[in-house]
């Protein structure tokens, strides 16, 4: 699988991207508000394009291009007559980050550490974890997006219990936004 990161964003002039993509191989693209993606799956001896939209199960016509400005997920198949020339995924999303919302730091090296997961495992251009605790006292800080809380305090043991964390970011595509919630570490 290809990761592309196709996200720019220009501070002084407002535009919006258009993003083209040869589809010749399986292709995750990070999509920033205004994009266009195009998706080109042309070949010369093709005859039949059969796009599908995972997220409406929509089955587009059979044309060798397809535009995509918000998020979505699905396949091509190309064909000539009976023959497959090339079945490809493709993925566009947003940046973002999964955020789990339990863990179980046990020491035992299944999940033990706490971290947001960036959507395709693209880096952010800022970033700045804070996690409080029910008393809202921070208990955790970090700007680096690869380092997360493995439930420790000041050093002890961590406490079984619900916690708050925020994150402040700045997209690979220059915008800045936040993103809170709770999340329960659980000591069996």
């Amino acid at each position: 699988m290809v990761l592309l990161f196709a996200c720019k964003k220009e501070e002084t002039i407002q535009h919006h991207n258009r993003i083209y993509i040869q589809l010749n191989r399986n292709i995750d693209t990070c999509l920033c508000e205004g994009d266009t993606v195009i998706l080109d799956a042309t070949r010369d001896s093709a005859d039949s394009y059969h796009w599908t939209s995972f997220e409406n199960d929509i089955i587009y016509p059979s044309v060798p291009i397809k535009k995509i400005t918000s998020e979505e997920q699905g396949d091509i198949i190309i064909k000539k007559g009976n023959v497959t020339l090339g079945n490809y995924y493709y993925n566009v999303q947003y940046f973002k980050f999964f955020c789990p919302d339990s863990f179980t730091p046990t020491g035992m090296g299944l999940n033990d550490i706490w971290k947001p997961i960036p959507v395709m495992h693209m880096v952010p251009l800022l970033y700045e974890l804070n996690i409080f605790d029910n008393q809202n006292s921070r208990v955790f800080s970090t700007n680096d997006v690869h380092r997360g809380w493995d439930g420790k305090i000041n050093g002890h043991s961590p406490v079984t219990g619900y916690y708050y964390y925020h994150i402040k970011y700045t997209s690979p595509c220059g915008d800045t936004k936040s993103l809170s919630g709770t999340l329960q570490l659980i000591i069996p």
